[in-house]
């Protein structure tokens, strides 16, 4: 026999790297050709020995299968891994009597090993014998109640001795104690539990499910025959009826919305998927709101969120949203096709062997109203009588807390959280008409403290210009977006300048001054303001704010087309017409003494429908101060 090949540490971790990659890709294939590479460098280790014979019974390579385990066991006598699995694949290889030397040996070294206990019983099982079989199955279910497989092999123990009656009592057991089945168990054991007569259990057992798995038709179907079965048993209708179930409607497609009978008594949820691939921090958080808002709209909806975990700051925008049903992160290769959504492809052809996040057996090409990110544009929210808004979870809501003190934040002072555009974002270029000098907005920041006694928090990122600490002052910049989030939750108000943290303050309901602003939107919600930057004509006149709007020129096209082409410029707002605003806003928020409480979403009774396109609204005020404007002649 050969000796081991010789590799230096950094093939053996490329090698590593790449075994990795092939189980994460879930290309069988390719690791069992990997694998004999990692043996033949380290022959002598049990691990890669037992994961050598799993790739090759899923493989279908029994007799390569076998001998893989045979080699760890020789390897590792004393590991009671290498014993189990050897005895569960000679049970697959229906050698029962061998299995069951095999599982014994595993138990001799461990008696509590649950799965070799179940092993053991279903190789008794395939034997005939029943006695000692039920016996490894109790035990192992008194080790582990919630494994859903025992108590299928515990099912045919009852019905091999002739006990069947038992079964139903078994199973009521079973969910009382958690027992966890996955589709395949559930319909044996409903199949058994019909079988021996048990139709109150097998109602009970079903109707789990119905409720963890609402679009399987099967189980619908199966649980209106169990329910006839038990009325006949219980003479509640006579027995031919028996055979004669009452359909229900179980998935989108097997109902119309007209009809009111199905409507009123089996109404599904109204499945939303919702295609979240911006990768701008604000439009993330806009998608997420609308899509939130959309399911808001139905007593019973469904929300699928698909998005790239190409961001650092999407996770922590996500775990904002209560509204989130299911949340898919396909990896860059895995495209998602818009074939998906055509339902005729899970019947005749699906357009991959391995569909993202088990796309088709989780029924999630049945959807209702798809909605793509341009189709999500948060100016369409004030189009929607109620806005959803996101929530800081309750179990973080303590740590955050504590970290904004520990920074020192008063929490017994009202604060305003504060953004503006800097170009140092790793994200996003250079914006001309966005940017702003920091040192613009540190005197804002004095005089907040100053003039207003409030405190302020800076949101922003990595690599903002550092301000002088001075105390009333707090810095988030380098902190995560989960405290950024919260500190915006709990201020009186946000301010903030051309950039998109605003959406954070809309999220919450938090009133925004947009400062600085190119255009005159400022978010949905109530109580926002916004201060446009001042528009010079090229000779010298200020074209007022009135004017402005009503010539349509308050937008960053507009605005950057008469900059470049016609000669205009732009002057930005004043720190003095910046704390005029502020001081607007805060007196209107008076009623905030301290950290803004966070107060229960009020939801109105959903309309079950809602209109498309969305009417577009503009809740907010244009602010103008003529004391505090640049000097010189106007156009109004």
């Amino acid at each position: 026999m050969a000796g081991p090949v010789h590799m230096n540490d950094d093939e053996w971790v490329k090698l590593l790297e790449q075994l990795s990659s092939t189980f994460a890709r879930k290309d069988t294939k390719g690791a069992e050709v990997v694998l004999r590479r990692v043996i033949e460098a380290k022959p002598c280790t049990v691990k890669f020995r037992l994961a050598h014979g799993d790739v090759l019974a899923e493989l279908d390579r029994l007799d390569e299968a076998e001998t893989a385990l045979r080699a760890a066991i020789c390897i590792g006598p004393d590991t009671v891994e290498a014993w189990r699995r050897y005895g569960v694949l000679l049970l697959r290889r229906t050698r029962a009597e061998e299995a069951k030397t095999g599982l014994l040996s595993a138990l001799s070294l461990e008696p509590n090993d649950v799965a070799s206990l179940a092993g053991l019983g279903r190789a008794c099982v395939a034997l005939g014998n029943w006695q000692i079989a039920e016996a490894c199955l109790h035990r192992a279910i008194a080790l582990n109640p919630a494994n859903g497989d025992v108590y299928v092999s515990l099912a045919h123990v009852l019905q091999g001795a002739g006990r069947a009656e038992d079964l139903g009592l078994v199973i009521h057991i079973a969910l009382i104690l958690g027992g966890k089945f996955r589709l395949k168990e559930y319909r044996e054991l409903a199949q058994f539990l019909t079988s021996a007569g048990c139709f109150a259990a097998a109602v009970e057992l079903l109707n789990r499910y119905v409720a963890q798995n609402p679009e399987m038709y099967e189980g619908h179907m199966a649980l209106a025959v169990a329910r006839a079965n038990l009325a006949a048993q219980e003479g509640r209708v006579r027995p031919e009826a028996a055979v004669l179930p009452e359909c229900p409607a179980f998935v989108p497609m097997s109902m119309t919305y007209q009809d009111g009978r199905t409507l009123l008594r089996h109404t599904p949820p109204f499945r939303i998927f919702a295609q979240l691939t911006t990768m701008s921090f604000a439009g993330f958080i806009g998608c997420n709101v609308f899509a939130a808002t959309i399911k808001q709209q139905f007593s019973k909806g469904h929300l699928t969120i698909y998005h790239r975990a190409d961001r650092p700051f999407k996770e922590d925008i996500l775990a904002l949203n209560p509204y989130i049903d299911v949340v898919l992160r396909p990896r860059e290769e895995e495209l998602l096709a818009i074939d998906y959504f055509e339902q005729s492809y899970s019947v005749y052809r699906r357009p991959q062997a391995n569909p993202v996040h088990r796309w088709y057996s989780d029924r999630r090409d049945w959807v209702d109203f798809m909605i793509t990110t341009p189709m999500m544009s948060d100016i369409r929210l004030a189009g929607f009588d109620h806005v959803a808004k996101l929530k800081v979870p309750q179990s973080r809501i303590s740590e955050l807390s504590d970290r904004l003190i520990a920074l020192g934040l008063d929490p017994q002072r009202w604060f305003c959280t504060l953004h503006y555009r800097e170009p140092s974002w790793r994200y996003v270029l250079p914006n001309w008409i966005r940017d702003t000098d920091p040192k613009h907005f540190e005197q804002v920041v004095h005089r907040i403290i100053c003039d207003l006694d409030g405190q302020v928090v800076r949101l922003g990122h990595k690599g903002m210009a550092p301000f002088t600490p001075v105390p009333g002052f707090v810095d988030l910049s380098q902190e995560t977006t989960m405290l950024q989030a919260f500190a915006v939750s709990r201020s009186r108000f946000m301010l903030n300048g051309g950039s998109g943290p605003f959406m954070l303050a809309c999220a919450f309901g938090v009133p925004i001054l947009a400062v600085n602003a190119p255009d005159i939107w400022a978010g949905w919600g109530k109580g926002h303001y916004v201060l446009l930057q001042h528009l010079i004509t090229p000779n010298g006149y200020r074209v007022t704010p009135r004017r402005a709007l009503r010539n349509e020129l308050m937008s960053t096209q507009a605005i950057t087309y008469l900059v470049r082409e016609c000669g205009y410029r732009v002057v930005q707002n004043s720190v003095d017409e910046i704390v005029a605003g502020a001081r607007v806003i805060s007196d209107e928020n008076r009623a905030v003494h301290g950290w803004r409480e966070p107060v229960d979403e009020r939801i109105p009774t959903p309309p079950n429908r809602f209109v498309w396109p969305p009417p577009i609204g503009m809740p907010w005020k244009v602010l103008e101060f003529p004391e505090h404007v640049p000097p010189g002649p106007t156009i109004d």
